[in-house]
């Protein structure tokens, strides 16, 4: 089936005309997690297994640390590490490290998911990429960092992160991790846009990624957001499709 998500090119000249335009590729920066920028205070989980395995110690590339939950992570849990931003921040990529221990071996999430939000009242928003999944792969093992790139990229405040197992089996997990992108920097024009439907047996014009206001079938937003998501479109389909589809 051919989706919003694939065929979404025909709107590009509708951010494009923006003089400061979003840099998808400038945007990759360190956040501060691995540095210490994101302070202690800015961390928090649903639990953790000791005092050297609290939210706090889960900074990439630290020796000996890192964040574990309490509980073995099956298909039912659900263990969290949180990060407060503090300001509304465009998050382009994650980085995710496993922890060594000589007791119970490696101990890293093979697969994880992210919940979002932008605002402290606001409820968490499942991410999903723009394939539609929501669960996306970690690490292999528990010392080499894995790079995985947020398409689409998310605009948050505060972000958690999930670590999901992908067998029956339950494992004990830890993770460190560094978020890469850039602050949000808004702007006073906001948009309107109908949200697409069907045309046709096979052809959908539905952004199922779309995270923000719907009005009864009419998506509402700052523009910012929305050329954002346009720029993240176009990167996506330059690096996954050979031609573009013109209807």
């Amino acid at each position: 089936m051919v989706t919003m998500n694939t065929i979404c090119l025909f709107i590009l000249v509708l951010s494009l005309s923006s003089t400061e335009q979003f840099n998808l590729e400038t945007c990759r920066s360190p956040l501060g997690i691995e540095t210490g920028k994101i302070l202690d205070s800015a961390f928090s989980s649903s639990s953790h297994a000791g005092i050297n395995s609290t939210a706090s110690k889960a900074r990439i590339r630290s020796e000996r640390y890192g964040w574990c939950p309490l509980n073995k992570i099956s298909t039912t849990t659900y263990e969290y590490i949180e990060i407060d931003l503090v300001n509304l921040t465009v998050i382009t990529l994650i980085e995710l490290q496993g922890k060594f221990s000589q007791q119970l071996n490696e101990e890293y999430a093979d697969a994880f998911r992210i919940e979002y939000r932008r605002d402290n009242q606001n409820k968490w928003i499942k991410y999903k990429d723009f394939t539609g999944q929501y669960i996306l792969s970690g690490n292999a093992n528990s010392h080499i960092p894995t790079m995985r790139d947020i398409l689409p990229s998310l605009i948050a405040k505060q972000i958690r992160i999930i670590p999901i197992v992908t067998t029956l089996q339950p494992k004990h997990i830890c993770m460190r991790l560094e978020l890469y992108g850039c602050s949000y920097e808004d702007g006073p024009i906001s948009y309107s846009i109908p949200q697409g439907d069907k045309r046709g047996y096979d052809i959908e014009f539905i952004d199922e990624t779309y995270d923000g206001r719907n009005d009864n079938g009419t998506l509402r937003g700052k523009f910012r957001f929305f050329e954002i998501r346009i720029v993240q479109m176009k990167y996506f389909l330059e690096r996954n499709w050979s031609f573009v589809l013109i209807l």
